[in-house]
């Protein structure tokens, strides 16, 4: 368990790459930990009133970026040099299998997350997605106007339709989102 747990506490070093691209430097970026937190906060503030099982929704926005403990974080911009996303998810699964050898119900719930294939799958990628725009917004409004943050907030925005199409309910939250954003 104790090595589980020092693999799991270099979640608090691994910066999130993909805010390189938007000109900003190490110690500027969020880390993985801090990305994994703000996402379950929001997973946790979202469900309320929605059909899910919260204890599922918590443990799948939780364990999201685990495989990250292993191989760290690998920006969107990087996939196709990595041959894609299938290769991406393979890598990862062989990282959760690997960091979570004997804990077969968290693998399972850190596949399901991958798959997308559950109602809290889906919105803990939204959360997912939301959490790269209210970081947006704070990198922003410390005036961060770079092409790079802005092409992300593009590409991220659409990333969102399918899952607004699905929680329409959290359309003004996006709308206000968008409003908040200065690019």
């Amino acid at each position: 368990m104790l090595e589980l747990l020092l693999k799991i506490n270099n979640l608090k070093r691994i910066p999130r790459t993909g805010w390189f691209f938007c000109s900003m430097g190490p110690g500027e970026t969020e880390d993985v930990a801090q990305h994994i937190f703000e996402v379950t906060a929001m997973a946790l503030l979202l469900s309320r009133g929605l059909d899910v099982n919260r204890e599922k929704l918590l443990k799948l926005a939780l364990v999201h970026d685990w495989p990250e403990a292993v191989v760290g974080d690998f920006c969107y911009t990087a996939l196709p040099f990595l041959g894609g996303k299938e290769v991406k998810n393979r890598m990862e699964d062989r990282a959760i299998q690997s960091l979570l050898e004997k804990e077969r119900d968290l693998i399972e719930l850190w596949r399901e997350y991958r798959d997308n294939n559950s109602l809290e799958a889906k919105l803990v990628h939204f959360c997912d997605y939301l959490s790269i725009l209210v970081e947006a917004i704070v990198q922003a409004e410390r005036g961060n106007r770079s092409p790079g943050l802005k092409q992300l907030c593009e590409n991220v925005f659409k990333d969102l339709d399918p899952y607004l199409e699905l929680f329409p309910q959290f359309e003004p939250l996006v709308t206000e989102i968008k409003r908040r954003l200065p690019l």
